[in-house]
């Protein structure tokens, strides 16, 4: 919104005083915590001491000049309190012209609005020609310099920055993060520090925390009911008795003491904690496998005294002996040996990334290489066997299944328990990055928390370290021909991938596709991008989303999310066993060239026996997740696809679409170009069936978005029948009313052999080409249907 200037001369008051009972504040007792300078222009702050009604608070975007008094021309809205406000009350300041808030009153001078270019806020009370300064933040890429122009201001009088004012740098919208939302001075020295905003080039939704102070209440479990009143985030919370979730409910509380009784937290529940927990001798905590317990603040403590254990359990169901999860230690000093001292000594792993050296590229496990990256260690010393020692926070740990197993064999559903203290606060990981760009460089870690933690905020607070999230789903058992260092190798199929653009699972339909979301105890791998420490933060940590754990019996497919980015989700598949998938999205900063991996995810080719992928311009790389600007997304949109096989049997491949989000993905018909047959096909309305020799296939499929006279609209499978009968003839038999208009056979190299007419619903031809082999027919029916049958020349 342009710079809005009053027409006459704005008179604040020439007295003022703090009769009717007002509050004097101080610097710090008031914080802004949000602003959208795109329209319409708002704002929210939040009250750090209780004030008392008719308090005035005044708000203005003149700014301060650095030898005294404001740059005047601009505008002042004074904030009244209509009642008594507690500390923590969180008010919106909306232009609705003239200007409203959610509590209180607003005395708008018409002069007050905020740039697009940069600008500020400062709040005060007193007149204009002598502040008493509270708070003050801007918005604009001069910083805290002097008030030359509407759009920049010094820093104040009796301010400070990072203390009692922030500056974001130049931006249109942002908002406080939620970091810290108890304790007024942990709150405020939480949203004087710039790192704790989100910053947006689009309007966000402001007042989305809930903010308290020291804690105000106690309440007491005493075993059946609470006394005292129900817990909050602003009580402190007494447990003298066994306290379960599923019996009751979740709940937060402002600090947290265990004196007797166990706290149970149960699948799907939650104890969310502001501040400190004490567990005495007499109490106990155990968090199930899909529970979570959250600390909030990053200067709380946990102590446990405990004689009845502080424990976390994950259960999951391990499909067979030698499949791998990937761990991590919710707590603060927990050995492998106790929690996963089940499993064979043998098969207990930590990484060594500083080990992990990819110059050569191995052919199919033959012990010959070429020169290049595969992705796997060229000497196979990165994996190091651990069988016992500490697990350290936010590190990732691998290892198979319990050998020890009832009569029933796999699948096996088997519990791991961790014992000792819950890991709490900021956990920095170092990564390992030496390759300077040759290969990839690997890095193990993992959740060190006691319940799930976001993706996305993971993503915001290591910017530039890290951008994809690789999570183990094993299921394609160990090849022979799969390279790597062992005589049979797994498959870099089976892992599911997470990063800006999205998230897509592992082995296409067959796989999970991951939630933004990293349950508890799950290790995963991430790319060092550069030298530096990933680090894990309270502000991670949800109190939900922990129900995904890889690989887990009852993780399912997820939903298509509320986002507005346009996303589709193709799946590709043989019917002897092989999938993946691959997603294309569309949003506002990646762009259709090369980006970083945060939007481009490539995966090597060596380690798949088939694989769909995308193609970008000017470049060699096959790409599973591709982001690109939404910009390009119109009719004219085309989005090159690639495909390889190694499978050498013949074979039937479907591509498929598996989800689509967005308006425009969700209201066009989406066609695929198959140039090898020459014809364009609806994939919105079925599958499609193809066929393949070995190799790999850069130009024969593309995405589109506009139809041409040659679409085939449909299949439909089990209409046709095929028959063999003496001297080499083949009868073709369509089910019902259904007229065959034409059949195409091809072999298994993609080749046509024959193109037949046919005006009945059963046909007969002598075929003499063909020997005894496995053929492909597809057949036109009148109806406009098209059928796809595997046949064998006998």
């Amino acid at each position: 919104m342009k710079k809005r200037f009053s027409v006459y001369l704005v008179i604040l008051f020439a007295c003022y005083n703090f009769s009717f009972s007002q509050t004097a504040l101080s610097p710090g007792d008031v914080a802004i915590t949000g602003f959208n300078s795109d329209n319409p222009d708002q704002f929210s702050f939040v009250i750090l001491t209780d004030i008392d009604a008719s308090t005035e608070i005044n708000f203005t975007d003149n700014g301060w000049v650095s030898s005294g008094g404001f740059r005047t021309n601009e505008g002042v809205l004074t904030w009244t309190a209509t009642n008594d406000f507690p500390c923590g009350t969180e008010v919106i300041v909306t232009d609705d012209s003239p200007f409203s808030s959610t509590l209180g009153s607003i005395t708008d001078d018409g002069g007050f609005a905020l740039a697009t270019n940069g600008d500020e806020i400062l709040v005060y009370q007193g007149i204009e020609t002598s502040p008493i300064f509270i708070f003050a933040i801007v918005f604009d890429s001069s910083g805290w310099s002097d008030a030359t122009t509407a759009q920049n201001t010094a820093l104040p009088v009796g301010l400070s920055d990072s203390i009692n004012a922030v500056n974001v740098g130049e931006i249109d919208n942002a908002t406080y993060n939620c970091s810290v939302s108890s304790n007024e001075s942990l709150i405020l020295s939480a949203v004087s520090t710039s790192s704790n905003w989100v910053l947006s080039a689009s309007p966000v939704i402001l007042g989305t925390c809930t903010y308290g102070c020291s804690c105000i209440t106690t309440v007491t479990w005493d075993g059946s009911t609470w006394i005292g009143g129900l817990p909050s985030i602003n009580t402190a919370v007494i447990i003298d008795g066994n306290y379960s979730t599923a019996n009751t409910t979740s709940f937060s509380a402002c600090s947290l003491t265990i004196n007797s009784g166990t706290l149970i937290i149960g699948n799907g529940d939650y104890v969310e904690v502001e501040n400190d927990v004490y567990v005495a001798n007499a109490g106990g905590i155990n968090v199930s496998s899909q529970g979570a317990f959250v600390q909030k603040n990053e200067n709380s403590t946990f102590t446990n005294n405990s004689s009845n254990g502080v424990t976390l359990t994950k259960t999951k169901v391990m499909q067979n002996w030698y499949h791998y999860t990937y761990w991590s230690s919710p707590m603060v000093a927990e050995s492998l040996e106790n929690v996963l001292g089940v499993t064979p000594l043998d098969r207990r792993f930590r990484y060594e990334a500083s080990n992990f050296v990819d110059l050569l590229s191995e052919i199919d496990n033959t012990g010959t290489f070429n020169p290049g990256p595969d992705d796997i260690d060229d000497n196979g010393d990165d994996w190091e066997l651990m069988p016992s020692g500490i697990m350290l926070p936010g590190i990732g740990y691998a290892t198979t299944a319990s050998t020890i197993v009832g009569p029933g064999g796999y699948p096996n559903a088997q519990s791991f328990v961790f014992t000792g203290s819950f890991n709490n606060g900021t956990i920095n990981v170092p990564l390992v990055n030496i390759s300077g760009g040759v290969y990839n460089d690997w890095n193990f870690i993992g959740n060190p928390y006691p319940g799930a933690i976001s993706v996305d905020d993971f993503f915001a607070v290591n910017t530039g370290l890290v951008d994809v999230i690789y999570l183990w789903d094993q299921a394609t058992p160990p090849s022979i021909t799969a390279s790597g260092n062992e005589g049979s190798n797994f498959s870099s199929d089976d892992y599911a991938i997470i990063n800006g653009t999205g998230q897509i699972g592992a082995r296409g339909d067959t796989g999970i596709e991951p939630e933004r979301y990293i349950a508890s105890g799950q290790g995963f791998f991430v790319e060092a991008l550069s030298v530096g420490s990933v680090a894990f933060t309270n502000a991670m940590r949800v109190t939900g989303n922990n129900t995904q754990f890889f690989k887990s019996s009852n993780a399912k497919k997820t939903t298509i999310n509320n986002s507005v980015d346009n996303k589709i989700w193709l799946n590709c598949s043989s019917d002897n066993g092989f999938s993946n998938q691959i997603l294309i999205g569309y949003n506002e900063t990646a762009t259709k060239g090369v980006d970083a991996t945060f939007y481009d995810v490539p995966r090597s080719l060596r380690h798949s026996s088939m694989m769909l992928y995308s193609q970008i311009e000017k470049s060699n790389k096959a790409f599973v997740i591709q982001g690109k600007n939404a910009k390009d997304l119109t009719p004219n949109e085309k989005i090159k696809l690639g495909f390889s096989t190694a499978i050498s049997i013949p074979t039937l491949y479907k591509l498929s679409i598996d989800k689509l989000q967005g308006e425009f993905l969700t209201q066009n018909t989406v066609y695929l170009k198959d140039r090898l047959l020459k014809k364009t096909y609806d994939l919105s309305n079925s599958d499609y069936t193809f066929t393949s020799e070995v190799g790999e296939f850069n130009d024969r499929f593309e995405i589109s978005f506009k139809a041409n006279s040659s679409i085939n609209n449909r299949v439909v499978t089990n209409k046709v029948t095929v028959l063999e009968r003496n001297n080499d003839k083949l009868v073709f038999s369509a089910t019902g009313d259904f007229i065959i208009d034409m059949i195409s056979i091809y072999d298994f190299s993609g080749n046509l052999i024959y193109k037949l007419e046919g005006n009945s619903s059963q046909e007969t031809f002598e075929l003499s080409k063909l020997k005894k082999s496995l053929y492909i027919a597809i057949v036109e029916l009148s109806s406009g249907d098209i059928v796809t049958n595997k046949f064998i020349k006998k």
